[in-house]
Formats: structure tokens, C-alpha cells, sequence
């Protein structure tokens, strides 16, 4: 169980946003060192105990359920899935903040997935659970929510004579769902959810520790409800990752579930990943794009921009952390070289303005989105005079090349994190290169397999720097920081009250639609509006407030993520 220090700690942060209405008791002297254990507390990873409690199917009933306009039933839950396939059959884009259209692969072995086969899963196609993610880390320094709750599934395995192309059929979806803080209080308003998946480590009981995740993930848990499970949760506040093998190219994709009638799943760029063509030097290519490509390349290079978010655990972390923890000092005889390298590879992001940069594939497979592959001699030049302005304000002993932003700049895609970034160098410390971890060990370069097998990069230096997250944050919770903010806050609430407000207007334009439809067919003495006509009517509706509907989910997306993250500055969404 929790010690006494650690639950007055959360009663100090309590009583000091409610205005110290909370008696709290003197801390302890004994330290505060929960006990976390990271396979119940962080990745639960066992598909056996998953595959019921969280089936696909279930999944998408709730979602279905808790629409604007509920459905139900078996075909609604295959018409949801079979919106998502249907989109591996585009050829293009737009990128809905830049309108600029943006290529797609069309991928005729995924668009060939039937979507009841997906949901059924003794099918060989059929969807199982293969973990649950926590991550708390990924909240924003508001705490306006507390951050991801996820859930994988996979293949019960890879398909093998492979129906389509030379390798193994795989195909993983990863529902990414934001947890909004009940309260609005900051981070005491995400205690309970922190001391909730703390606790999980104590339960010894399989069966007893899944049903808590169950109830939590579908019901919510006291305090904070709906639970993450809920269509809002998948739209504006989250989004839904496909990691694609059927298709040779093995490729990530995301998509937004669309809180329309009926719901369905539309494509969204991939967060972090700008088109790779944008490395290239203007003038280079006749494809249309000099002018992002100008945007991106000053972007790239400004103040408080990419390559400083590149930079940041060096630039900005490491300089004021080592003054009260030596083992980041790398002249200090405590220096602890594994400690480093994890704090710089947690902490590395590629922030950009907003999503206008990103496309809508991640390549892991080839060259084709490898940053420093399509980077050109001139942005070369303009990054590299950059960042030795910026290597004064490094540790004495740190160091980076170009060749090291680069890589971190990949690393920081999805693509990157999973396959082409792996044991690149991304830094030197006292004179010796450290590398980006690698997946190479977990069954052809996925985070987690069909069998709930982690990857090094996951084992080695995410999950511990996310345990010791979630410790600290139980121990120390910060204060409010929602006023330093300023508009970046302000970005945000504006971005999220334009949202609900065109989902509002969308909801009552279908109903005043469908009831003067039903009213003028009485009135004028005809028959009953048909079926066939309500449907016409919803449908026009849906395509009125479709493209605004996208674009601000958007840009809620966009306004989230440009928040500061309470743990790390620069969160990297994948």
C-alpha cells in the first residue's frame, strides 16, 4: 500500500488548490518510494487475462453506444471497423490545417480486411487485446487531462503463409484515448487516477486486477467518469494508431472517430511526422511544396523551434536537473552515463506549431521518410549554423552533430521510434556516442508482439522513466501552472469550446432537419417521410459539417499538444 507520506503529500496538493478547506496531517519522515510494479502498473502485457474483459467487440459497442446518436448491434459495430478499412483505399489527403494535399499508398491488402472478420476473434483476422498503456507522462502541464490510456491489439499471430505479399500478414491497432481531468483543479485532479493504477501493483490476484482495469477502462472509476472508453476520447482528445504489415511496406497511420450519424473512423496526419520531402532544399522538386517547405525550414530553425526541441534535454533539462542530481553532471563523480542517455531519450520531441508539416503515413520500412536522407545541402547548412550557436549552452562534456539531430529528428516519428532510427547516435557525452535503443529484438521491430512481448526500447528506458513518472508524481505533484500559460491556455480552451460548439450545431441541424421533414409531410397531408429520406436528409447534414468538424478536431489536437507537457516539455505522442 501507499505510505502515509505519500497520501499526505496528495492532501497538501488537495488543500492547496481548494483554498486549505483540507485538514492535512504532518508529513513523515519516512521517505516516499512507492512500490510500482511496472507489469500492473505501467504495461500490462498478458493476452490471455486481456483477450475477454477487453474484446474489440465490446469496444466498439461502447463507442457505437455513447454517440451523439447511439446505434447498436453487430452490423453498426462492422459498419465503424469498415470505415477504417475503407480508407486504405485513398490515394491522397488534405492536411486539414495547411489544405494541402498530402499523398497516400493505397494499400489494397488492408483495404481487402473484411471488418466482422476483425471483430470476431477466433477468426485468424480477428482483433485480440495484447496490452494496456499507461501514460500519465503524456499530460499536459495545465493537467487539463492526465494524460493517455491505451489499448493494442494485434493478430492472435502473424499470418503465415502471408495472404498478401513475401512477409508475415501483422496488423496492430492502438486505441489512444486522453483521460480529461474531472476537476480542473491540475494535478490534483489527477491523484486518484495516479493512485489508482499505483494500487494495481498490490493486487495479487490476476482476475481481481484485470476487473479493476475492465471497470476502469469501460466504467470509470470514482471520480472520473465517463471512463477512457468514449467517443470524445478518440476525437478531439485522442486518436486511434495502425501499425501496418499486410502491405510489405510496413507503414503507421492514425485516425479520429467522427462523432457523426453514423459515427466512422477518418484518416488524421500522423502526429510528429512532417512530410520528408520538406527536407529538401527549396526549388528542388516541381511538387507544389516550396512554400510549406519554406514554412518548415524556419520553423525548423527559430527560436524555440524544432531543432531546439531536439536539443531540450541538453539545452534546457539537464542544465538546471544536474544542480540537484549529480548522476546528470557529467563532471561529477556520480555521474551515471545509463541515467543520462535515458533522461535524453525520454525527453527528445519534435515540436512544430501545429500539424500543418505533418502527412498521413509514417514509413518504417526504406529510406523515403528517413529525415537525413532527403535532407538537403543548403537546410544542412542552416541547421548546422544553428545548432552551434545553441552547443554553448550545453553541459561542459555534451555534445551533438548534425548527423545526431538528424537522427533524433527520425527517432521522433513513428517510423523512427520503431524501426529506422534504431542504435543511431543521437549524442556524445565525455567524449563516447550513445545510440537510440532498438526494437531488433522483439520479432521484427514492433513495441509489443502478438504475444505481448515488449521491446528493448520499451524495457530499457520508457517504462522505467514512466514508473519513476508516476512515483514522483504520486510523491511530488506539482503546484498549478495554468496561469503561466498564457496563450498557449488560451489557444487551447478557444480551440476546444469552437469544437463542441460546431458538434452542437451539428447535432441540432440533423434534428431540426429530420423533424420539419416529418412536420411538413403531415402538415401538407402526404405520407410519413420514408426511411430512405430521413437517411438522404441526415446524410446532406453530415457532409454540411463534415470538413469543419475535421479541421477543429484538429485543431484541438494541434492547440493540446503545443501545451508543455508536465513531464517532459516536448511530449512525443507515439
Amino acid at each position: 500500500m501507499i505510505t502515509s507520506s505519500i497520501k499526505a503529500a496528495s492532501r497538501r496538493i488537495v488543500a492547496s488548490v481548494l483554498g486549505g478547506c483540507m485538514a492535512t496531517a504532518p508529513l513523515s519522515a519516512q521517505p516516499c518510494a512507492p512500490t510500482i510494479d511496472p507489469d500492473r502498473s505501467i504495461v500490462v502485457h498478458d493476452p490471455a487475462l486481456l483477450k475477454e474483459p477487453f474484446a474489440l467487440r465490446k469496444v466498439i459497442a461502447q463507442l457505437l453506444r455513447d454517440l451523439p446518436v447511439p446505434a447498436s448491434g453487430a452490423d453498426a459495430e462492422a459498419a465503424l471497423m469498415a470505415s477504417l478499412v475503407a480508407t486504405f483505399a485513398k490515394s491522397e489527403e488534405v492536411n486539414p490545417i495547411s489544405n494541402v494535399v498530402m499523398k497516400v499508398d493505397v494499400r489494397p491488402g488492408e483495404n481487402q480486411l473484411v471488418a466482422s472478420r476483425l471483430l470476431d476473434p477466433d477468426d485468424e483476422y480477428g482483433l485480440v487485446p495484447v496490452g494496456l498503456f499507461n501514460r500519465l507522462d503524456l499530460a499536459p502541464r495545465n493537467f487539463r487531462n492526465c494524460g493517455e490510456y491505451r489499448i493494442v491489439y494485434a493478430f492472435k499471430a502473424p499470418i503465415s503463409p502471408p495472404k498478401v505479399g513475401k512477409f508475415d500478414d501483422r496488423f496492430f491497432l492502438i486505441f489512444e484515448m486522453k483521460m480529461p481531468n474531472p476537476q480542473f483543479v491540475g494535478a490534483a485532479g489527477c491523484l486518484g487516477l495516479a493512485d489508482f493504477w499505483r494500487d494495481l501493483s498490490d493486487i495479487e490476484d490476476d482476475a481481481q486486477r484485470i476487473e479493476a482495469l475492465r471497470k476502469f477502462y469501460f466504467d470509470g472509476i470514482p471520480g472520473y467518469t465517463p471512463g477512457p472508453i468514449h467517443p470524445h476520447h478518440l476525437g478531439a482528445l485522442g486518436q486511434l494508431r495502425g501499425n501496418l504489415f499486410i502491405e510489405d511496406k510496413w507503414q503507421l497511420r492514425e485516425w479520429k472517430l467522427l462523432s457523426t450519424d453514423p459515427g466512422r473512423f477518418v484518416m488524421e496526419p500522423v502526429k510528429s511526422n512532417p512530410l520528408a520531402e520538406l527536407y529538401v532544399d527549396a526549388g528542388k522538386k516541381a511538387d507544389g511544396l516550396d512554400p510549406l517547405r519554406a514554412e518548415f525550414h524556419a520553423a525548423f530553425v527559430a527560436h524555440k523551434g524544432i531543432l531546439e526541441g531536439l536539443l531540450e534535454p541538453e539545452l534546457v533539462f539537464i542544465p538546471k536537473a544536474m544542480m540537484t542530481d549529480p548522476r546528470l553532471n557529467p563532471h561529477s563523480p556520480a555521474f551515471d552515463r545509463s541515467h543520462y542517455e535515458k533522461v535524453v531519450v525520454n525527453r527528445v520531441g519534435l515540436p512544430t506549431p501545429d500539424g500543418r508539416f505533418n502527412e498521413f503515413q509514417s514509413d518504417s520500412q526504406g529510406t523515403l521518410d528517413v529525415p537525413e536522407e532527403n535532407l538537403g545541402s543548403d537546410f544542412r547548412n542552416d541547421i548546422t549554423f544553428a545548432l552551434q550557436k545553441l552547443l554553448t549552452g550545453f553541459p561542459l562534456g555534451a555534445s551533438v552533430t548534425i548527423d545526431d539531430v538528424m537522427a533524433r529528428a527520425g527517432a521522433a516519428t513513428c517510423g523512427g521510434c520503431h524501426q529506422h532510427a534504431n542504435e543511431k547516435p543521437i549524442g556524445t557525452v565525455n567524449t563516447v556516442t550513445f545510440n537510440w535503443p532498438t526494437t531488433q529484438n522483439n520479432k521484427g521491430f514492433v513495441h509489443i508482439t502478438e504475444t505481448g512481448q515488449l521491446s528493448k526500447t520499451l524495457t530499457d528506458s520508457m517504462i522505467p522513466f514512466r514508473r519513476d513518472t508516476l512515483a514522483k508524481f504520486i510523491c511530488d505533484p506539482p503546484l498549478d501552472e495554468t496561469a503561466g500559460l498564457g496563450y498557449l491556455q488560451e489557444r487551447f480552451e478557444a480551440a476546444l469550446a469552437d469544437y463542441n460548439q460546431t458538434l452542437t450545431d451539428y447535432r441540432l441541424t440533423r434534428l431540426n432537419v429530420i423533424t420539419t421533414l416529418q412536420r411538413d409531410a403531415l402538415t401538407q397531408g402526404g405520407p410519413p417521410a420514408t426511411a430512405a429520406e430521413l437517411t438522404d436528409a441526415e446524410r446532406k447534414v453530415t457532409a454540411r459539417f463534415e470538413e469543419s468538424l475535421r479541421q477543429k478536431m484538429e485543431a484541438v489536437g494541434d492547440a493540446e499538444r503545443n501545451l508543455p507537457g508536465a513531464f517532459v516539455e516536448n511530449r512525443r505522442p507515439h
